[in-house]
């Protein structure tokens, strides 16, 4: 990015365009990267017992540690 200002900087469209291509392959790179090893996945959560709501659907002095 900073190639990429100072490109702007100095008015040199050709290297900020150079700079810009860059950036996209490295940002494409990084999302295949964590796509290939499933990304981060959010934490499972167990669901509640029958008859039980959810821990944030209680009220404060029924949620059960």
């Amino acid at each position: 990015m900073e190639d990429a200002d100072q490109a702007l900087r100095d008015g040199d469209f050709a290297a900020y365009g150079e700079a810009q291509e860059r950036l996209r392959q490295a940002l494409e790179d990084a999302m295949s990267a964590e796509g290939a090893d499933g990304g981060a996945a959010p934490a499972e959560t167990e669901a509640p017992a029958e008859g039980q709501q959810p821990a944030e659907e209680q009220p404060a002095e029924e949620q059960q540690p």
